[in-house]
């Protein structure tokens, strides 16, 4: 068996904080650029402003009667 101290230093051979730190920030940016990731914040948004209008339309009593004074 490998003990833990071994597999640290394994793993702090291989591979260091900013290559890590690296891989994750390339990571990340390629998947915000995506197609898919803009397409589903587009989706996200519009089902956030209908849920927002329906509920101001379904609760219009509530604000009409301050905005109408």
């Amino acid at each position: 068996m490998i003990s833990e101290s071994r597999i640290r230093e394994i793993i702090n051979e291989e591979i260091s904080k900013t290559e890590v730190e690296s891989i994750v920030s390339n990571r990340l940016s390629s998947a915000y650029n995506s197609r898919d990731f803009k397409k589903a914040v587009k989706d996200i948004t519009a089902d956030v402003i209908e849920d927002l209008f329906r509920t101001l339309w379904n609760r219009s009593s509530t604000w009409k009667g301050g905005v109408t004074r």
